[in-house]
């Protein structure tokens, strides 16, 4: 292919470093997948730089840097679009880069507006409800078992054998 490549990521080790707590970086990737993800591209003939975070790209996306492709692997650290946050810039910038664009990226992490987009299309999805306060939850109407979980998480962050009530 012989591209260049800028290879963007998230890097638990870097974050933890930083001052982060687990749960903030659960999403995120060790050396280990980012060293694969970049031998991958690598031995296709590209020229891969690794770039890191969204911030990184940021800077330098400002200072001009260009590539043929930037492979977003990231997860963004903070808000509800913070997996849209690199595909915006590289909009922004006019860069090509990989996988979803910015709104598919913000509606997909956010479990009932995807839901609602599936069910609104025909296809069947089991009953829901957003509990954003107390007062919400004593207005429950669906019947149990429930599966709970964080409205906007991926990854499984914030699941586990507690979510089922």
């Amino acid at each position: 292919m012989n591209l260049s490549i800028a290879l963007c990521y998230d890097s638990k080790e870097e974050y933890l470093a930083a001052g982060h707590s687990k749960l903030e970086v659960a999403e995120f990737d060790d050396e280990g997948v980012i060293a694969g993800l970049e031998g991958a591209l690598t031995r296709l003939g590209n020229r891969v730089e690794r770039v890191g975070s969204g911030r990184s790209l940021a800077a330098r996306l400002v200072a001009g840097q260009r590539w043929d492709l930037v492979f977003n692997f990231t997860e963004g650290l903070r808000g509800r679009g913070r997996e849209a946050q690199v595909p915006a810039l590289c909009e922004l910038f006019d860069q090509p880069y990989t996988f979803s664009d910015p709104v598919t990226c913000g509606v997909t992490l956010d479990k009932a507006m995807a839901k609602r987009i599936v069910r609104d299309t025909g296809l069947p999805t089991p009953g829901f409800m957003v509990i954003r306060t107390l007062d919400d939850a004593k207005m429950l109407s669906l019947d149990g078992p429930m599966f709970v979980k964080p409205l906007a998480e991926g990854s499984s962050k914030g699941v586990g054998a507690y979510s089922i009530v």
